[in-house]
């Protein structure tokens, strides 16, 4: 007795394969771009390039932060991280730069993004807290002193424990 939604066959696995072979070249004639051999090796080495590519744009970034050029290094970070948004060190190195031009919120952004993808990683939200309270320094500096009470506020949410950020609160 047959078994619901089974269809006996008098074929093997082989004669299966080729007649699906032999049908495939009865369409498509001795092209091999349908073969999923072939679709799987092309997907692995376009991988290798495009991770090549990425690691090659973060390391002008970092050569162009070195020299001071942090507009530039950034511009190649963010063609590194377009290829390739798995990479934590890459979102590190752009919040530096970030950091370097006073950009205190893009820099916390990034730093946010490298902690997403390593949430265990405890010198991060340390990083995170010290740029806001860097940011909240600069705000109260400059006499935004209730855009300053609000980033310290956030700084000290991050580290309850450091008693400066709750001083500057």
């Amino acid at each position: 007795m047959l078994e619901a939604g089974v269809f006996p066959t008098a074929l093997s696995e082989e004669q299966l394969a080729a007649a699906t072979e032999k049908s495939r070249q009865n369409l498509f004639g001795s092209s091999k771009i349908f073969h999923l051999d072939a679709i799987q090796k092309k997907n692995y080495v376009m991988s290798d390039i495009i991770n090549n590519r990425a690691k090659e744009h973060y390391k002008r970034g970092k050569i162009l932060l070195n020299m001071g050029q942090i507009e530039e290094a950034i511009i190649s970070f963010n063609k590194a991280l377009t290829l390739d948004p798995q990479r934590k060190k890459f979102y590190l190195r752009r919040a530096e730069a970030y950091l370097l031009i006073g950009d205190f919120q893009s820099s916390v952004l990034n730093y946010r993004m490298a902690s997403n993808l390593d949430p265990s990683d405890e010198e991060l939200v340390s990083q995170i807290s010290h740029t806001l309270y860097i940011q909240g320094q600069y705000l109260f500096e400059v006499k935004m002193y209730g855009e300053a009470l609000e980033i310290f506020a956030l700084a000290s949410e991050l580290r309850p424990a450091n008693q400066h950020y709750h001083m500057r609160r």
